[in-house]
């Protein structure tokens, strides 16, 4: 019974060790390129769908996915229709695991060459430099999941010899309930959708359940993943609320419309054994899987603007804050972190820069300046402090230099909050004038948080550098004639000055945020 047991108990250990370590390997070595790809393919929720399940697929993990997902409507890089249908997608990718094990770990005796993978992986890891570190470690996982597969089998096999299943509830509504239940307590127990399918599908395989109980469980694996959503979900920023409920309510209705059609979707199997020669056992329970969660995807999908419409509705954005964008769950995800900093940071450049336009046009409340100045120097505190607990891996060189970009920005707004103290603009010769409008023309539409990268800045910086450079020298002979008022010409020359630092920094800050961009350069300060 001990053995047994430590197989079990091991087996289902050693998979998700593998799992963990699959899934980050193939994750790391994809780099940002997953990013790009997976945003490369989401403009229509039908695309997003079918992105989510290629990636899904590619690193075995639906909450890595799930992951980006939030990051990049955080971001507001990817409106919250498309990312639902990434969603689903991930939903129906997961099912792959299933596929995975009916077909290698069962059909092929791949466990056999289990330890060879273990070896070659650790090997990779050891002696190979850059991305094939992580490759190595895929390797390791890959075989770490089959080592498990093979000790599973071995405990399930020892299971039926030891233990009669037969007193387990079958064929009737309240025993397919209760097995349903088993399979929810199971994967809120493990924490794991794929951990459960892989021992459901070695007790069907072993025989220590039969195909309808199979099948309870599959269902309630679905159902119980929405318990972990719920739970992440608590005290998360609003983005995270919103998924967690989109993937509630999906796999809710899709796990209860699966049990109250379970008869007929396992007719649907046995009429496929019969006539298409479907294989039995582990292969028709990936199939049942991947059929009930794409019935759950062809009665959402459709309807994906109405349904993120009403998610909208019903958890509304009420938030304000320049760092309600910064979830702690993200943080495992370097690149989405960075572009959820990314948001923020362009919140705050946002703020300041519709305070220098009221500057410029003489429309100043000090007291609100005075709080949006406070809150800019609080988020960039928060955001500092969430980009310090950021997971980065020394190897991922594109990340690196975005975080030390956005510690660029974060210097140069600081400094501007200091230049906005300046209490008056006043008016300067006609160039100051005409140049003090230009500079508020393009000021302007960087009040808004989405607007992109202004190149014009930068080249306007570089001319009121020259202007200042040119009439400072200009403004303090005038000064020191007889007659003049040098108070008042000085305070011109404080206008100047004040335009050239703010332009200076907000051409700075827009350097770095275009080279935030995939389709820029990083460049330096």
């Amino acid at each position: 019974m001990f053995e047994m047991l430590s197989n079990i108990l091991g087996g289902v250990g050693l998979f998700l060790l593998g799992m963990t370590l699959m899934t980050e390997g193939l994750k790391s070595f994809a780099g940002d390129s997953l990013r790009k790809a997976l945003l490369a393919f989401t403009r229509r929720p039908v695309t997003a769908f079918f992105s989510g399940i290629a990636v899904t697929a590619l690193i075995q993990s639906s909450s890595a996915t799930t992951l980006m997902t939030i990051g990049f409507v955080s971001a507001g890089i990817l409106p919250f229709a498309q990312s639902v249908g990434v969603l689903m997608g991930s939903a129906l990718g997961t099912t792959s695991t299933g596929w995975i094990i009916s077909v290698l770990g069962l059909s092929v005796s791949i466990s056999s060459y289990a330890l060879f993978f273990i070896a070659a992986g650790s090997a990779t890891r050891l002696f190979v430099r850059g991305r094939g570190h992580y490759l190595g470690t895929a390797l390791a996982g890959f075989g770490l999941i089959f080592l498990g597969i093979g000790l599973l089998q071995a405990g399930m096999s020892e299971l039926t010899s030891e233990v009669d299943l037969s007193i387990l509830p079958s064929g009737t509504f309240g025993a397919r309930l209760l097995v349903l239940i088993i399979g929810i307590v199971l994967t809120v127990m493990m924490q794991s959708c794929s951990a459960v399918m892989a021992t459901n599908l070695m007790a069907l395989s072993a025989g220590a359940l039969n195909f309808e109980q199979s099948a309870a469980i599959a269902i309630g694996a679905a159902i119980g993943t929405t318990v972990k959503a719920g739970i992440v979900s608590i005290g998360a920023t609003i983005h995270v609320k919103r998924t967690a409920l989109a993937l509630i309510t999906f796999s809710l209705t899709t796990g209860i419309l699966a049990f109250l059609l379970m008869p007929v979707l396992i007719g649907i199997i046995h009429f496929a054994q019969r006539q298409w020669g479907l294989e039995e056992g582990a292969v028709s329970l990936a199939v049942f899987h991947s059929m009930f969660i794409a019935m759950g995807v062809a009665l959402f999908l459709p309807f994906v603007h109405q349904y993120s419409a009403l998610i909208e509705r019903l958890l509304p954005d009420r938030g304000t804050g320049f760092t309600r964008f910064l979830d702690k769950s993200l943080l495992s995800i370097p690149c989405v972190a960075l572009e959820a900093i990314g948001r923020s940071l362009r919140e705050c450049r946002s703020a300041l820069a519709n305070i220098a336009v009221a500057r410029i046009q003489g429309n100043t409340d000090e007291k609100s300046i005075a709080q949006v100045t406070d809150s800019v120097n609080l988020a960039i505190s928060e955001i500092m402090s969430y980009l310090s607990d950021i997971e980065m891996d020394c190897e991922d060189k594109l990340s690196e230099a975005r975080r030390i970009s956005d510690f660029h920005i974060m210097d140069h707004l600081q400094r501007l909050t200091a230049v906005m103290e300046l209490k008056e603009v006043h008016p300067g010769s006609p160039r100051l004038l005409e140049l003090e409008q230009r500079f508020s023309k393009i000021l302007k539409p960087l009040g808004e948080p989405t607007s992109p990268a202004t190149p014009e800045i930068h080249a306007l910086s570089e001319e009121i550098a020259v202007a200042y450079r040119t009439q400072r020298r200009t403004i303090l002979e005038e000064a020191a004639l007889v007659g003049s008022d040098p108070a008042e010409l000085l305070k011109k020359l404080d206008t100047l000055q004040w335009l050239n630092r703010v332009a200076y920094h907000f051409s700075r800050i827009e350097t770095h945020l275009a080279s935030n961009s995939d389709d820029a350069p990083v460049r330096s300060s």
